[in-house]
């Protein structure tokens, strides 16, 4: 009888524990200012889940916000959450601590605010393109390694930038692809998310995205793809950003600032139409607009434009911004009209990279540094490419990399500089652009 109640014991046991709150991905820091902090999760089996940030400085200083999960949307039985502290003070550390149903989860986290100096020196790293392989097939090709990431997270940095293709929507062997509908994008997210040094990774630092063809739908996806407004939900869910689109503009496209320098994330897939057309696109003309509108009213040292397109490249026979030669040249006339200082661009998806450096007749040379790949597979540049004359002599790089991006320096003599990495975290290459270069 004794050996049926101990069994009766470990069914019950084994069900309340599969039933318990677990934390499945994150937190997860995204956006983060001097005052205020976004948090991105994703719970299963919880009922409430509890944040608290606490001043490491004053432990009575403390901001609990409680989210009751029956409010948000329910996917395979997980709850994704999106969550905005307020009210924080500048230059400090936070401890984040996460109750599901009262029970605490022993990890910690930690937070850090924005310092309230109008100018100070930060950094970020950056990549794209982070295809992951079945393990099965990891021993016959580095190409979906994920051991990047392990050496990504020892590297000093104040937060990441994904470039695009920071996870892969492929085609299936069996059974239906992961962009022909909602469970196989969640199903592709979730896999990803719960990778090990990916995870470890994504908690270290706050994490602004964008996406590219791969993450947002199908090979070479751009407006026409069906589950365009499908794919932008579910980005939404996983990614604390500052903010998607404009209330009449869907998209991933947003800006923020940090200290004298600004960033605005660019949307590359929701507008696109076929290349070399009349009249074709890649931002769509609400977009662009935003765009100059942003350009024309920020006053940071330097500006950032990221998108997960290379914008200068005059030579890749594959997917750039030369194929959308006026729309690239609107941005160029742009520009040199308006006198708009400081604009470097940063994009992925080469799988090579390298830093390019177009000289304008009228104005200050234009940077485009491209950031490929994490872990995918590597392209070869042709020929033509290799002789590309605007490209930064000793940049071009044929190995799994990653980018750090400084900022350093007092006001009036800041500088960028811009260092690449391959996948053992070696420094590869450096070069340094003075703020006065882009003047």
């Amino acid at each position: 009888m004794r050996y049926v109640i101990a069994a009766l014991f470990l069914v019950f046991f084994s069900t309340v524990s599969a039933q318990s709150g677990k934390l499945v991905s994150g937190p997860v820091q995204g956006h983060i200012t001097a005052s205020t902090a976004k948090i991105s999760l994703v719970v299963k089996n919880a009922k409430v889940i509890r944040i608290t940030l606490n001043n490491r400085e004053q432990s009575s200083a403390y901001k609990t916000i409680i989210v009751h999960t029956d409010t948000l949307l329910a996917i395979k039985n997980k709850f994704p959450a999106v969550i905005e502290f307020t009210g924080l003070e500048p230059g400090l550390e936070y401890d984040i601590m996460i109750h599901l149903d009262g029970k605490a989860i022993d990890k910690k986290f930690i937070l850090k605010t924005l310092k309230s100096s109008p100018v100070a020196d930060f950094s970020f790293l950056t990549g794209s393109c982070a295809m992951q392989l079945t393990p099965l097939l990891r021993p016959f090709t580095r190409m979906g390694s994920n051991t990047i990431f392990r050496h990504m997270r020892k590297v000093p940095s104040d937060f990441m930038i994904w470039l695009g293709d920071y996870t892969y929507y492929i085609k299936q062997a069996v059974g239906k692809d992961d962009y022909t509908s909602f469970d196989g994008m969640w199903r592709r997210q979730m896999k990803t998310r719960k990778i090990k040094n990916i995870h470890n990774f994504l908690i270290s630092r706050p994490q602004y995205a964008i996406w590219d063809d791969h993450d947002y739908g199908s090979y070479d996806a751009d407006k026409d793809f069906a589950l365009k407004d499908t794919s932008l939900f579910i980005h939404k869910m996983l990614w604390a950003n500052p903010s998607y689109g404009l209330p009449d503009t869907k998209g991933i496209f947003t800006s923020f600032r940090k200290y004298d320098s600004e960033f605005f994330l660019l949307d590359d897939r929701f507008y696109r139409t076929q290349p070399n057309i009349k009249g074709g696109t890649i931002l769509g003309e609400s977009q662009l607009q935003w765009l100059f509108e942003g350009l024309k009213k920020s006053d940071a040292t330097f500006k950032f434009i990221v998108l997960g397109t290379q914008f200068l490249n005059p030579c890749s026979p594959d997917e750039c911004y030369n194929q959308f030669a006026e729309e690239k040249k609107k941005i160029y006339d742009f520009l040199e009209k308006n006198k708009i200082q400081g604009v470097l661009f940063i994009s992925g998806d080469s799988h090579y990279a390298d830093l390019q450096k177009e000289k304008r007749e009228n104005a200050y040379p234009i940077y485009d540094f491209t950031c490929s790949p994490l872990t995918s597979f590597l392209d070869s540049p042709l020929p033509l490419e290799k002789a590309n004359t605007a490209r930064v002599p000793g940049t071009l790089t044929h190995h799994r990399n990653f980018g750090k991006v400084s900022v350093t320096g007092p006001e009036g003599k800041r500088v960028c500089s811009i260092e690449l990495y391959d996948d053992n975290a070696k420094l590869l290459w450096r070069h340094d652009i003075p703020e006065s270069e882009l003047r």
